[in-house]
């Protein structure tokens, strides 16, 4: 269906005629441009964006600039039309969303190009030349997305975006330090960013333009994917940079309404855009991911305990079964049901695609960047639902769809790097084998040094060195952040405090560390020993057989576990003359092919107490009841009340 208003929108729009015709120039001329912005009640940010557009170095008479006005309350139509006379507005007399207002003023040009731009952004001069220029030269190349870096240009909004299997979508490296010449490499992406991009007018038209259905929220996503799925290709442009205040505009959307758009459009995506044989086996999987989440968030708010579970629910009374629910909370519900309601037009719009394709799933995939991360992040702290991914992902062959995909990496170890101008000691040098032999296979590989090293050195680590540094207390959190597909521990102390370690694929690199733990806190011993966080651990590795069948017969005495060909591997790792590193091919296919084992502890996860200073809550308490009202705000407070007492606890050692 189309959204409320859309009919009469265009035409009134059409009224206005068309905009920049493209006409062709004289050789060498630069191609016809019209950049569309969609607004609603974003007055504040207006002029910020239309006075960076006027600095564009881009011939003007070569560019045309629209604003879709989704009927705004502020008084943004009138103070467009009198400071930024040269923007065309196309009052829409309804709130259409974010794709169907692009769509809108993209009908409204014959320029070669359209750009969609943020109305809450701003650019860098060179931003368009960089846009047409990453697109003009090769006819394969559809679409371009910008770098977008936060309002001040220190962090990274968007240089990447990665999708999971079941549809959610993210900005990779999102927050990383904005560094020169870090993120300066063009590069195949699987999706630009809406909020920044630039499309051949005639290549959207074809393909349909954003899925007006979706109103807000991965139909960008979904856009990128269809191109490649088409035929065509998105790159990534480093030169167009663009500033960004984080859901400057779509921030102002209620939670629980933004939930329900992630859900739906995450279902819309994945239904619309995989071949039928990934279709088969995906969909379930994510129609009942969807319903645990619904489930996991009905049992949050409630007490924090999983009544909903299989196995609790036949137990609880009937003063527990009758319990007060919030609808926000049944997001992931409501999304199933307008799926359902919707899928006549959705199968509609899969057979177009379908009949269009041009390139198998299979082509697509590396794309996807993290296939198995688990979106929303919260949900890598329930265990109940990280198992059940896991066990879904294996089951119904997901795992076998996305192999050729390169799993990211994070070996977290107790000493610093020697090639980072750390001590050279026999565990530095062991992590930096293992590291640059699993990037040379292609696996993304990230270190996590500890925090009082990285704190102590003289000179400065690379940001991503010194970001996720881990202590005692955030090993989680680091962990939580980076979201590896595969942890590689090079010291035994990690498992006492990495929880988290309960829900990823687990390697323990074993072989130059001391077995009996004689140097550990006798915290860590304990929690290693006496807790049998050794049944975390789901990889155990040696640089010699020697060396593992000494750590297999320890590990049999002090954790009773059995020692099996499918848990316990040689990796040798030896750097060679050449840079490369030999024997390392044990531990990539782990990395490759990680499993999951079924033994692992159930771990309690407390998540670190926010960092919010006292003086800031009635703030943050106003702006939390102003966008979900008043239970949500109690439910918060109750939460970062148990968060302080929980850290009290810690303190004292309770």
């Amino acid at each position: 269906a189309r959204p409320p208003g859309l009919a009469a929108a265009r035409r009134r729009a059409g009224t206005a005629g068309r905009l920049m015709p493209a006409v062709a120039g004289a050789s060498g001329e630069r191609p016809t441009v019209a950049i569309v912005t969609v607004n609603y009640n974003g007055r504040d940010h207006l002029a910020a964006c239309f006075d960076s557009l006027r600095g564009l170095d881009y011939p003007r008479d070569r560019v045309s600039v629209v604003c879709v006005d989704n009927a705004s309350a502020d008084g943004s139509v009138d103070f467009i039309r009198e400071a930024y006379p040269e923007v065309v507005v196309i009052e829409a007399g309804a709130n259409l969303g974010f794709a169907a207002g692009c769509n809108l003023g993209a009908e409204q040009t014959d320029a070669a190009y359209v750009a969609f731009l943020n109305n809450d952004a701003k650019v860098d001069p060179a931003w368009l030349s960089a846009l047409v220029d990453a697109v003009d030269g090769d006819p394969a190349i559809a679409c371009a997305g910008a770098k977008i870096l936060d309002w001040e240009g220190r962090t990274v909004d968007f240089v990447e975006g990665h999708l999971n299997f079941h549809g959610f979508a993210r900005q990779a490296h999102w927050r990383a330090a904005a560094e020169p010449g870090r993120f300066d490499t063009p590069r195949d992406i699987l999706f630009a960013c809406g909020g920044a991009m630039l499309v051949r007018r005639d290549v959207y038209r074809s393909v349909g333009g954003f899925d007006a259905d979706y109103f807000m929220f991965f139909e960008d996503v979904d856009l990128g994917w269809r191109l490649w799925v088409m035929g065509h290709r998105v790159v990534f442009a480093p030169g167009a940079v663009t500033y960004h205040r984080h859901h400057g505009s779509a921030g102002k959307l209620p939670m629980d309404r933004r939930n329900l758009l992630y859900e739906r459009n995450a279902l819309f995506t994945i239904i619309k855009n995989y071949d039928q044989p990934n279709l088969d086996r995906i969909l379930p999987a994510a129609l009942m991911l969807a319903v645990h989440r619904a489930t996991d968030r009905l049992q949050h708010s409630a007490r924090g305990l999983d009544d909903l579970s299989p196995d609790r629910w036949p137990a609880l009374d009937a003063d527990d079964l009758e319990r007060a629910i919030s609808y926000g909370d049944l997001a992931a519900l409501v999304a199933i049901r307008d799926v359902s309601r919707r899928m006549p037009e959705l199968m509609a719009k899969r057979r177009s695609i379908q009949e269009r394709r041009a390139r198998p799933d299979a082509a697509i995939f590396p794309l996807f960047g993290q296939p198995f991360r688990l979106y929303p992040m919260a949900y890598l702290i329930i265990q109940a639902y990280c198992d059940d991914h896991h066990g879904l992902v294996r089951a119904l062959g997901i795992d076998e769809a996305f192999r050729a995909v390169r799993t990211r990496v994070m070996i977290v170890c107790g000493v610093g790097l020697p090639s980072l101008g750390f001590d050279d000691t026999p565990e530095g040098r062991r992590a930096d084998a293992l590291g640059r032999g699993l990037e040379a296979l292609g696996h993304p590989v990230l270190y996590s040094l500890p925090r009082d090293l990285v704190d102590r050195r003289g000179v400065a680590v690379p940001s991503q060195i010194a970001r996720f540094a881990w202590d005692d207390r955030n090993v989680d959190e680091r962990l939580m952040r980076f979201g590896p597909d595969v942890i590689v521990a090079t010291h035994w102390r990690v498992l006492a405090y990495a929880r988290l370690s309960a829900y990823r694929p687990v390697v323990l690199d074993a072989g130059l560390g001391d077995p009996d733990l004689s140097g550990e806190p006798a915290v860590v011993r304990e929690t290693i020993l006496r807790r049998d966080y050794l049944a975390n651990v789901d990889l155990f590795i040696a640089p010699d057989d020697a060396r593992l069948a000494e750590l297999g017969d320890w590990v049999a005495r002090h954790a009773g576990l059995a020692r099996g060909p499918r848990h316990w591997r040689t990796v040798p790792a030896v750097p060679g003359p050449d840079g490369a590193v030999a024997g390392i091919a044990p531990l990539a296919d782990f990395c490759q092919h990680a499993w999951v084992g079924r033994d692992k502890l159930s771990i309690d996860y407390r998540p670190v107490p926010p960092p919010t200073p006292i003086w800031r809550l009635p703030a943050k308490a106003v702006e939390a009841w102003r966008r979900h009202g008043r239970s949500r705000l109690w439910r918060d407070v109750r939460q970062y009340s148990a968060w302080r007492i929980d850290r009290l606890r810690r303190s004292l050692g309770v």
